[in-house]
């Protein structure tokens, strides 16, 4: 098995009658946190966000 490299912590918080979405990534170490950039992490994770919009938008 491979070990973890990262923690994610995802919330949904009320804010003023809307959600705030954050998300935060904690690696294990600064190498990882690079390995984990070089694949994509953060277009992926923009690509999720807007997913969520899309359907929290469809669901109003």
């Amino acid at each position: 098995p491979q070990t973890p490299f990262m923690v994610g912590i995802v919330t949904f918080n009320d804010e003023d009658g809307k959600t705030r979405y954050p998300g935060i990534a904690r690696h294990w170490d600064e190498a990882s946190m690079h390995e984990h950039a070089a694949m994509g992490f953060g277009d992926g994770w923009a690509i999720v966000a807007a997913q969520l919009d899309a359907v929290a938008r469809e669901k109003r």
